[in-house]
């Protein structure tokens, strides 16, 4: 009699999931016209020749096709089965050119989608992530598929305590084999044991990506908008314009690496000023509490990666108060920055004090680092404030994301980690 075996107990862990080793097969005679399920190990009584078990049950009909999808999600939910061919790697610094430029070329494939001529050229992208690996705060993991990297992942601290920010990519005609699955489990277990609670990404709405987040329990926060200014068409007039114009009572400052000195306390105050930007997903209390230690401690640890922030400060004139500013980080092979904050103190807005430091920081980058090509910006979508600077300064809207945001504790659980 030909026999079509299905066993699933076969791609079970052993260490995860022992209970289901010796409980349940699926054997299919394909000479049959209805199913049989028989158990193995004896833990319940086998089919009689009529049909029945010995109790005067009948034998199970279901479909063949509907069973196993029963079993393959409860050892898919369980977190049982590995699938064949999917694997996870660390992306240590020591990682080999080959593995290093595939692992680029992941995220360059997927943020092409997002941002389209603007995703960074390979040798680029492969010279920055070289850079980056000497970064401790950040963890990076290459997602394969028969030995092929078509995923990857990422996490770093995020602004707000015991937050962590995560961003995962899976080549899109790849998505569907449990890569992406896989590099989630990752990041959860890592941060997990790192004492992080909430766990936070971006993802393009109404998208798979953004469905599946939801189905997870992520909560929406923003609506982002990523605004880009390309150094190709600067408009240097317009900017020369806005620099120039006459703000009484403030003069600019400028540095990067180092705040000085006698302006280190009142910069540390300013960068408080943050949670005062419209936003839909800082809770009270959750901005960090900037001093003169953490921002020393903040430069000692750019300076550890190679890198330095560099701003551009409205301070007010004769004395070592700082008003407003925004903070670019630079590297050494930059070709394109991120402003990371652009900060106006309360008491000193309402005076055109954000476009003044916006359009000066642009002209200071492009005329100090010629190999930059742009730079990018990400403001929520209710603070229409920023965004009209960012307008009148020469950036253009090139996509939305939503920042989501979901709890380690209660992903861990449906991850059944």
């Amino acid at each position: 009699m030909p026999w079509a075996g299905v066993t699933l107990a076969i791609h079970a862990e052993r260490r995860i999931f022992p209970y289901l080793q010796g409980v349940l097969a699926v054997l299919v005679d394909t000479g049959w016209t209805r199913f049989k399920t028989v158990v193995t190990g004896g833990s319940l009584p086998k089919s009689s020749h009529g049909g029945r078990r010995s109790g005067g049950l009948p034998t199970p009909r279901l479909p063949l096709h509907v069973v196993a999808r029963i079993m393959v999600w409860m050892a898919f939910s369980l977190g049982a089965v590995r699938i064949p061919g999917v694997g996870v790697d660390l992306l240590r610094p020591e990682v080999d050119e080959l593995r290093l430029a595939a692992w680029s070329d992941v995220v360059r494939a997927v943020g092409a989608i997002e941002r389209g001529e603007y995703a960074p050229a390979p040798a680029q992208s492969c010279e920055r992530l070289r850079e980056q690996l000497s970064d401790p705060r950040t963890t990076r993991w290459a997602g394969y598929l028969d030995g092929t990297v078509i995923g990857a992942a990422e996490v770093r601290p995020a602004g707000e305590p015991k937050t962590a920010f995560t961003r995962i990519y899976v080549l899109p005609d790849m998505r569907g084999h449990g890569v992406g699955r896989s590099l989630l489990t990752e990041v959860v277990r890592d941060q997990r044991a790192a004492g992080t609670e909430i766990l936070a990404t971006t993802v393009l709405a109404d998208t798979p990506g953004a469905r599946y987040a939801l189905h997870l329990g992520a909560t929406v926060g923003d609506e982002l908008v990523i605004n880009v200014l390309d150094f190709a068409t600067l408009d240097r007039a317009v900017l020369e314009r806005s620099v120039t114009t006459d703000h009484d009572g403030y003069q600019l400052v400028h540095w990067s690496g180092r705040a000085p000195d006698l302006l280190v306390d009142s910069y540390a105050l300013a960068k408080r000023a943050i949670a005062d930007a419209p936003n839909n997903h800082l809770p009270p209390g959750a901005v960090v509490v900037w001093d003169r230690d953490l921002v020393r401690q903040s430069e000692r640890e750019r300076a550890d990666r190679g890198v330095e922030l560099w701003v551009t400060a409205a301070a007010v004139a004769g004395t070592s108060t700082v008003a407003a500013f925004p903070a670019v980080e630079v590297g050494r092979s930059s070709v394109d920055v991120g402003q990371e904050d652009t900060v106006v103190v309360g008491e000193h807005r309402r005076h055109g004090l954000a476009t003044w430091v916006k359009a000066a920081m642009a002209l200071r980058l492009a005329d100090e680092l010629p190999n930059v090509r742009r730079l990018s910006s990400t403001t929520a979508v209710a603070n229409t404030g920023m965004r009209a600077v960012n307008a009148r300064t020469g950036f253009r809207e090139l996509t939305r994301r939503l920042l989501v945001t979901i709890e380690i504790a209660g992903l861990a659980e449906r991850l059944h980690l």
